[in-house]
């Protein structure tokens, strides 16, 4: 269920991005994500398909997390595609969260939400309201590229 939600809640952040449902300032701005890094020197494991998270604790260095900005369209393609989701739970090192990481991110890091933290990102999308709408084309006969503007 949770890879579940987590597909839904991605499709609908990439498709209020895709279709301009969101801000300009809200498209463009950096939101805060933990990000935890493989480690290094270490031989790694592919995790099996139905245990995505199997081998979280051989592949990423899980005594730390470190604090990143990321676009909105990059967080919802990561969640989109995701190769690993897990929950990570009673850990000495890090607080209760969410372990998440696209097939082509896997290799170098994993976003890591807590429960706040995810729930801020997904409020971020959610809040964002467009107030004025402006569709164009760049030139005055009606031709040329389109323009969007969205406030």
């Amino acid at each position: 269920m949770l890879e579940r939600a987590i597909g839904v809640a991605s499709i609908c952040m990439r498709r209020l991005i895709e279709c301009r449902l969101v801000t300009d300032r809200f498209r463009d701005m950096q939101l805060e994500v933990h990000e935890i890094s493989a480690k290094t020197g270490v031989e790694w494991r592919e995790p099996f398909v139905s245990q995505t998270a199997s081998q979280i604790f051989n592949n990423y260095d899980m005594k730390s997390r470190h604090l990143q900005k990321r676009t909105p369209k990059t967080i919802s393609d990561k969640m989109l595609h995701a190769r690993v989701i897990g929950v990570l739970s009673n850990s000495e090192y890090m607080p209760d969260g969410l372990l998440i990481a696209s097939d082509i991110q896997s290799k170098k890091q994993l976003f890591h939400f807590t429960p706040v933290e995810i729930d801020a990102v997904f409020a971020a999308f959610l809040n964002d309201e467009v107030t004025y709408a402006l569709d164009g084309y760049e030139r005055d006969d009606g031709s040329g590229k389109v323009f969007a503007r969205r406030e």
